[in-house]
């Protein structure tokens, strides 16, 4: 008993010290914060919480993690997530338990978010991205309107040296206006604003509408393409948004590919699903660098992680694209041993098996090539 109460003793000033060294930092931020003791009784609340909770702190101190939830909750040292609603709002409550070195509990710690202002900040953002978007667009097209009538000696005949100064000026352009365009469509993806539009294409047009596409992003690369022969010669689908996910791909390969061979093939991986392969023998991305690579505004870890970071805006809206069209993407990389990406998609928009195969055959036939 003597042990136990010296246990208890130690696990109190242990949390005496965590709320001194945090009480600082909890009371200027947004979050509501409650700490609570191993008895479930609040020890500590921030000015946020009584905010949000609209109750003075001094009221909050005399409560208990139930009384604040306004229902039964058992503190067994896991994390739980509840909603509560006060009023209007709905408050979503993250309840985190918090360990010594030893894996003793100290306290729990109750963080409070208000979901409605949650919702209403990803809008404003959505809008300001959109509005940005929208305002930096229009003055780029007359940029590259200018670049294309420079291009065509409009203002004059141009040296070598000005003409290659022009095309680089005309390449970074256009992967500005790609990157805006990017930023429209995760906006208008996250308001839920973005429908498919399914139409018949072949597969020659959509291999064709990448080449043409890629042909002034890059030069010094080799593009293959080919399509297997039990590929329909008609599929369906949302053909602007599969031109859009293969390009996203291709972009986030060739950025980090000096030279070399990139191919692109569209074969049959099942008899439900048709897919799109596109590979490169480049340096490839390593391990840490793949984590979460589709994920938006995930922050990079390491200085490789970083010099990733930037191609996620494409990847994320790649894998939000595909998610729609009901398919999946996955990504093979290894160091000195090139880039994957494969896509698989449904050749049917009812009753798709979302445990599809990514299997390596029927890719064979109708190879070209083109220089990037």
């Amino acid at each position: 008993m003597k042990a136990d109460n010296q246990s208890v003793s130690e696990r109190t000033r242990q949390l005496i010290e965590f709320l001194d060294k945090n009480e600082a930092v909890l009371k200027e931020i947004d979050e509501g914060v409650v700490v609570f003791d191993l008895g479930g009784r609040a020890a500590i609340a921030n000015p946020s919480a009584a905010r949000l909770l609209e109750r003075p702190v001094c009221e909050i101190m005399r409560c208990d993690i139930g009384a604040l939830v306004g229902k039964e909750v058992e503190v067994d040292g896991r994390e739980q997530v509840l909603e509560l609603r006060r009023g209007d709002k709905v408050l979503l409550v993250n309840l985190v338990p918090i360990h010594d070195a030893w894996g003793q509990r100290i306290c729990t710690v109750g963080v409070f978010h208000n979901l409605a202002q949650e919702v209403e900040l990803d809008h404003a953002r959505n809008d300001f991205v959109s509005l940005t978007s929208h305002e930096l667009r229009t003055p780029l097209s007359a940029v590259l309107g200018y670049i294309d009538m420079l291009k065509e000696d409009v203002y004059g005949p141009l040296t070598s040296q000005q003409r290659g100064a022009v095309e680089r000026a005309a390449v970074n352009t256009k992967q500005l206006v790609s990157l805006i365009n990017n930023l429209l469509d995760q906006a208008q993806i996250q308001a839920g604003g973005l429908t498919l539009n399914y139409v018949p294409f072949s597969p020659v047009q959509l291999v064709d509408s990448v080449q043409m596409t890629l042909a002034a992003r890059r030069q010094g690369l080799k593009l293959t393409t080919s399509i297997a022969d039990d590929v329909p010669a008609m599929l369906y689908g949302d053909f602007q948004r599969l031109c859009q996910v293969v390009t996203n791909l291709l972009d986030s390969i060739v950025k980090f590919a000096d030279s070399g061979t990139v191919h692109v093939g569209i074969y049959k991986p099942d008899a439900r699903h048709w897919a799109v392969r596109i590979l490169d023998t480049g340096r490839g991305i390593p391990p840490e660098a793949q984590h979460d690579i589709f994920v938006l505004f995930r922050r990079a870890g390491g200085p490789m992680q970083r010099e990733y970071q930037d191609t996620r805006l494409g990847l994320s809206i790649v894998r939000q694209l595909v998610d729609r069209m009901k398919g999946k993407v996955k990504l093979e990389s290894e160091v000195g041993g090139g880039t994957r990406f494969t896509v698989v998609l449904p050749l049917a928009l009812e009753g798709v098996d979302e445990g599809v195969s990514s299997g390596d055959e029927g890719e064979s036939i109708g190879t070209r090539e083109s220089s990037l």
